[in-house]
């Protein structure tokens, strides 16, 4: 009973996740193809014209984030080996 639970869970998210990459697909060439003719999703300096404010990210979210891209990049290194070391060296070389 939980095995058939979860097989159609897993598959009602394969299904939804295949329909999240459709929808953007479709959104990205309905604002590709809307350009030409003036319509255009507002960027930063717009929203920031219009009123919307836009802070940087707090200490405690860096923070946060560092650390989690720290542990998935040691993650990742025991998988890739001295390889993978030496593409995170040459990048941190950057």
């Amino acid at each position: 009973m939980l095995r058939l639970t979860l097989d159609r869970l897993y598959l009602a998210s394969g299904y939804l996740a295949g329909a999240f990459v459709v929808a953007i697909f479709v959104l990205m060439m309905l604002l590709s193809a809307g350009r030409p003719v003036g319509f255009n999703i507002p960027d930063l300096e717009q929203l920031k014209a219009r009123g919307m404010k836009v802070q940087p990210p707090g200490d405690t979210l860096k923070a946060g984030m560092q650390k989690i891209g720290e542990q998935l990049t040691a993650d990742w290194l025991k998988k890739a080996g001295a390889e993978g070391q030496a593409v995170i060296d040459a990048y941190r070389k950057m």
